[in-house]
């Protein structure tokens, strides 16, 4: 029996809360061992094609600590240095952190993917996987967040919005956790998720805020949200501009076609003008919520250019969140 889309998103969710706490876990692991040299040491448990990919994007500026992803914890965990490393906290499941780490990135790709034959089987031991790591490195938070976020009741039922064509924006950052998926936003400048109501539903903002890793690492302008129910039907949920309509539509069903071909339907930001920024979470643990908000009315930005530069390397706890 596969999972529906409901249990799908939440399972995004759950890995996306998960990650942000277990990469700065590896991070600390080997530094007490390592140091400086941390990283030099974790690259050399990927496989050449991760080791490719990380050097280019060290090149591009990112930061090691940034570039833990899912498919590594598999190679960190069979290390035997490593293993010697987490002994501390796995005792005699160290030997199984491997399998486990294999059985999370499987089911992260089906739902990354929006993958239709997700069984339920995988998302369960996933599940169990993620709050038993959690468990046994002492996140006792992130364990309950993981257990609560698996037993909640959202709402199912799916509502097509109606259109809100040319409304005036309002002077708010909608911050979207995109843990998980944010390397899209940045490539693709779209933002995609499920129509529905409840935790679905996003006001009408004029800026986006992608949050990933503890920060809202871009800010960008929403041009237009586009709902894309098939090759044929769209409808408008918001715009911001006077382009023509049929522009947007075309757009949003390219993307649509094209990222989510077996996820239809899909609701789908345009954004344009993405500029990166620091919009630190200092508060403890990650971001559980889908969205929040930050009227940004009393900052006198013009453009998302110059919110992005004015939030730069401040924390939310200025802004009361």
């Amino acid at each position: 029996m596969n999972i529906n889309r409901d249990e799908k998103e939440k399972l995004y969710k759950g890995l996306g809360l998960f990650i942000e706490e277990f990469r700065p876990y590896v991070v600390s692991i080997l530094t007490e061992r390592f140091g400086s040299n941390w990283d030099k040491e974790f690259v050399k448990t990927l496989y050449s094609d991760q080791r490719e990919e990380w050097e280019r994007k060290l090149i591009e500026g990112r930061k090691p600590e940034d570039l833990i992803d899912f498919p590594h914890f598999k190679g960190f965990a069979i290390d035997k240095t490593n293993q010697n490393l987490l002994r501390n906290d796995f005792k005699q499941e160290t030997g199984s952190l491997a399998t486990w780490c294999g059985e999370i990135n499987s089911a992260r790709n089906g739902v990354a993917h929006f993958d239709s034959t997700l069984e339920e089987d995988k998302a369960v031991k996933a599940w169990i996987n993620l709050r038993t790591i959690a468990k046994l490195i002492g996140n006792s938070e992130l364990e309950q967040q993981l257990r609560d976020l698996q037993k909640s009741n959202e709402v199912k039922a799916v509502k097509r919005a109606k259109p809100t064509l040319n409304q005036h924006s309002t002077e708010t950052l909608d911050i979207v956790n995109c843990s998980g998926l944010w390397q899209e936003v940045f490539a693709e400048e779209v933002y995609i998720c499920p129509i529905g109501g409840g935790v679905r539903n996003h006001r009408q903002c004029k800026y986006f805020g992608a949050y990933f890793q503890k920060r809202v690492g871009a800010i960008g302008e929403i041009e237009a949200v586009i709902d894309v129910f098939s090759e044929n039907e769209c409808r408008v949920y918001w715009i911001t501009t006077n382009q023509n309509t049929e522009d947007y539509f075309n757009r949003a069903k390219e993307k649509a076609i094209e990222l989510r071909p077996d996820g239809l339907p899909v609701r789908i930001f345009l954004l344009k003008d993405l500029y990166s920024t620091n919009f630190i979470k200092d508060s403890k643990g990650g971001m559980q919520a889908a969205k929040m908000y930050l009227n940004v009315e009393d900052l006198n930005v013009k453009n998302a250019k110059e919110l992005a530069e004015l939030l730069n390397d401040r924390n939310w706890s200025e802004f009361g969140k």
